[in-house]
């Protein structure tokens, strides 16, 4: 794996930072209790190392790791007193519902591990680590969030438009003259963005030393900073790399074959209660078809079948394919509860093993509209070049959404997944997916965790 499709990780090393504060705290507060107060229990490191990855796991679900910078220090403490709060009840739910399972003692069990003491301590720390490192990202963030952008109007206008969410703040210039009109004691700059055009033009980049200034690409800090490439900033070289990048790597499209086949036969399995139950509500509602079905593009822009449990009234597309709205009339009540927890999507796990799909992979479209968008967005057909997925980059990183924009925006997102694809990106995807099942929420624009 090429270190240069990881840079990207570097703008989480807020949530890294977090994640192993929190997992050696927990670890060696619990190695603690058993150590000294329950000498008697036979130490665990397996089941102590599992136990602490578990809560991990709840607190990313639970949105203890997602830091929102421009709140107040104050209101910072509440979600991450409250968000944790809501951790330690899940983790000791499941601890009841497992004591419950194996017929142990859950009250002697559950103190042989926590006791209130240590829970309240252990939540204390937690959100006084949290407290600590929002501060420190007070701190720096202003820095962080101020850049220089090198650049002609073409390449600044498409540049602005993209990053408004993002709250970072640009200083545009268009000759390095501009640079010594700037009070570097005042200003805080993290560094300079440089457009294609600017590189291309015998750049001395010795200048950037003289002020201590970092330098990135425009595609660089777009990799970086905001995890998504717009079509515009893309190169037909760019295209060709992706393409080859991924012919070169047919083992691990292979072992991401096996996992797909693997995982989505045990989803199907798991979850067919849920199916089973939710197929008698949908027809018990209106008495129409349980499941509906739509023709989607495929890699390489082949058609394929897919199926879904019907989340629409009947009939609601005589009048041809229109996008749906986010509050879409023509969603029925029990659609409305299967869209938001995405059990709607559940039956496209048969697709997944036929290998028409992936379970991570950029969303496929129906072809209505793929004809209209590919003429319409800079370099959207590349997005077939991989197989389609059940989840995606921009189904986890952007708001519901159905529009020519939204699928300019999605697209960014699934430039970006292609040219990064790896097994660490497929996780993280994949862990993004369960906690906006979990929360019953479409994806957050701006949401970087």
């Amino acid at each position: 794996m090429r270190y240069s499709r990881l840079k990207w990780l570097f703008a989480k090393k807020r949530f890294l930072v977090a994640v192993i504060l929190d997992f050696s705290v927990l670890f060696f507060l619990v190695f603690y209790k058993f150590q000294l107060y329950e000498p008697y229990y036979e130490f665990n490191a397996f089941n102590l190392i599992l136990f602490c990855f578990i809560w991990l796991f709840f607190n990313y679900i639970f949105g203890v790791y997602i830091f929102k910078l421009n709140l107040f220090l104050i209101d910072s403490l509440k979600i991450s007193i409250k968000n944790t709060s809501k951790v330690t009840a899940a983790i000791s739910l499941l601890y009841l519902l497992n004591s419950l399972i194996f017929k142990t003692n859950f009250l002697s069990s559950y103190d042989a591990l926590f006791s209130i003491n240590f829970l309240v301590l252990f939540v204390l720390l937690s959100c006084l680590i949290h407290i600590i490192l929002i501060i420190s990202l007070h701190k720096i963030d202003y820095k962080l969030r101020n850049w220089i952008l090198f650049s002609s109007n073409k390449y600044s206008n498409i540049f602005k438009d993209n990053i408004d969410t993002y709250n970072y703040n640009l200083k545009i210039i268009d000759n390095l003259l501009e640079l010594d009109s700037i009070d570097f004691s005042k200003e805080k700059f993290n560094g300079v963005i440089l457009s294609p055009e600017k590189i291309q033009s015998n750049l001395d980049f010795s200048i950037f030393q003289k002020y201590n200034l970092n330098y990135l690409t425009i595609k660089d800090w777009c990799q970086i900073y905001i995890q998504r490439y717009p079509s515009e900033i893309f190169e037909s070289i760019d295209v060709l790399r992706i393409n080859k990048s991924l012919k070169d790597r047919n083992f691990e499209i292979h072992l991401k074959r096996i996992a797909d086949v693997s995982l989505s036969a045990f989803l199907l399995i798991f979850f067919s209660p849920v199916l089973l139950l939710f197929s008698i509500l949908i027809y018990i509602e209106d008495r129409g078809p349980i499941l509906y079905s739509q023709i989607r593009t495929g890699i390489n822009l082949k058609k394929f079948r897919i199926y879904k449990l019907r989340s629409m009234k009947v009939n609601s597309e005589q009048e041809g394919p229109v996008w749906a709205d986010n509050n879409d009339s023509r969603v029925s009540k029990i659609g409305k509860i299967i869209r938001a927890t995405r059990i709607d999507e559940l039956p496209q796990l048969w697709s997944v093993l036929k290998g028409e799909m992936s379970l991570i992979g950029p969303r496929p479209e129906r072809p209505e509209f793929d004809k209209f968008l590919i003429k319409k967005i800079p370099f959207y057909s590349i997005r077939y070049s991989i197989k389609p997925g059940l989840s995606g980059w921009a189904q986890v990183n952007y708001p519901y959404g159905a529009s020519e924009e939204d699928s300019y925006n999605k697209l960014s997102y699934d430039l970006f997944y292609m040219e990064n694809f790896s097994f660490i990106l497929d996780f993280l995807i994949l862990f993004k997916t369960i906690r906006l099942v979990i929360n019953a929420k479409g994806s957050q624009k701006g949401s970087k965790v």
